[in-house]
């Protein structure tokens, strides 16, 4: 059930950014490749962080959270921005990429705690 949940979580904000994004891309397709990478960062975030650091101290999990967070979005504006440039070419309404990036890992981040939120609810409803 807990992971049928966390793949309709996934699901959900996928249909979420698409709509939100729709604007922001000039095509839908564009649009659908780069929600499925953001996705799949916060996806793979999430499980990276509440798999392989329990049991460490906080400090650790917090820092290589953090950092690994930052790895996701860096490398989710990458891939995006090879995709724009793949198919498109050079996007003309590129912002600087750095501003790409710090947006990416804001969504990533956001997205990887409503997928820990949604875990420790679905944690609790099997317990009670």
């Amino acid at each position: 059930m807990r992971r049928a949940g966390l793949i309709l979580g996934c699901l959900g904000l996928w249909i979420l950014l698409f709509r939100v994004s729709r604007n922001n891309h000039p095509t839908a397709e564009l649009n659908a490749i780069a929600t499925t990478i953001m996705t799949v960062a916060a996806a793979l975030s999430f499980l990276v962080i509440s798999r392989i650091f329990p049991g460490r101290p906080m400090f650790v999990r917090a820092g290589a959270g953090a950092l690994f967070l930052l790895l996701s979005g860096t490398l989710a504006a990458m891939a995006i921005s090879g995709v724009y440039d793949r198919e498109i070419g050079p996007d003309p309404r590129r912002i600087s990429a750095i501003t790409n990036i710090e947006l990416d890992t804001v969504v990533v981040v956001v997205f990887a705690a409503v997928l820990g939120g949604l875990d420790r609810i679905l944690r609790l409803m099997r317990r009670g």
